[in-house]
């Protein structure tokens, strides 16, 4: 696979992700990633993606109930 901001080849590893959305803020040590050997950008795998998703809406949910 090829990186898509400057065509280095993608390589199976794994990092550290932080995600930011809607004052929650997410850290996930040791996740598998696609990673540039060029320039270092990511690309997560997409059932990576769709996990992010689901722990995203659980947490989300969540704090609604809370503050309902």
């Amino acid at each position: 696979m090829k990186c898509l901001y400057c065509d280095g080849d993608l390589e199976l590893a794994t990092d550290v992700y932080h995600l930011d959305r809607k004052g929650i803020h997410l850290t996930i040590d040791d996740m598998q990633v696609y990673k540039c050997n060029r320039c270092g950008e990511i690309m997560i795998p997409g059932e990576e993606v769709q996990a992010l998703q689901d722990i995203l809406r659980q947490l989300e949910d969540s704090i609604q109930r809370e503050v309902a």
